[in-house]
């Protein structure tokens, strides 16, 4: 998993860079970049409102939940009919790499969506992580007394598979969230709100 996280970081970055050639191509053809540039005040494009944040950190997710699915479930069935040992190592190899890859996309999605709060967003998502992890565990046994190691497994593979909507949803719906959310927020020259009592929302340190 440690060898894993370099190895996704850089997958992560090509993915990144390969959206970023794409939308400078995109704009140059049509003779639209140095006035999106202008416009947006920025320099390059991957700071535009159109730039695909989303696709460009999850598009590679959805394949990568597929394999995970099927090497849970193939982990389930080894232990269960006591194959070698080597087996079940090897989907284990697997199974790791593929989950920090997902924790690393999306957390660093999270990141770019709030820049400036990377150690909040860490803190939740390993929050989130940490409490469904217990969760799991506090009832993994019980389940495999009433239904066997494979069936558990596959079981736990149906519930990664409904994640995969979730994806789609945000590569379809998360740019027009992303622009929703920085028309909400106040232009930086604004003049600060006035507030009527000490007791109302201080800003965020």
């Amino acid at each position: 998993m440690a060898g894993g996280t370099g190895i996704v970081g850089r997958i992560l970055d090509w993915q990144y860079q390969v959206e970023k050639n794409r939308l400078h191509k995109r704009l140059e053809d049509a003779g639209e970049l140095e006035i999106r540039l202008h416009e947006a005040d920025v320099k390059a494009v991957d700071k535009l409102l159109e730039f695909p944040l989303e696709r460009a950190r999850l598009s590679l997710l959805p394949t990568m939940v597929i394999l995970l699915a099927g090497c849970t479930a193939g982990y389930g069935w080894c232990l269960q009919k006591k194959v070698s040992i080597a087996v079940p190592l090897v989907l284990q190899a697997i199974i790791g790499f593929i989950c920090m890859a997902g924790m690393n996309a999306t957390t660093t999605l999270m990141i770019d969506l709030a820049p400036g709060r990377g150690s909040a967003v860490s803190a939740c998502s390993n929050f989130v992580r940490s409490s469904l992890g217990a969760v799991i565990i506090s009832i993994i046994q019980p389940i495999i007394s009433a239904i066997g190691v494979g069936w558990t497994y596959v079981l736990l593979t149906g519930f990664l598979l409904t994640s995969m909507p979730l994806f789609y949803l945000i590569l379809r719906f998360g740019p027009r969230w992303r622009a929703a959310d920085l028309d909400s927020k106040p232009p930086a020259h604004a003049p600060p709100v006035e507030r009527i009592s000490s007791d109302e929302t201080r800003p965020e340190k």
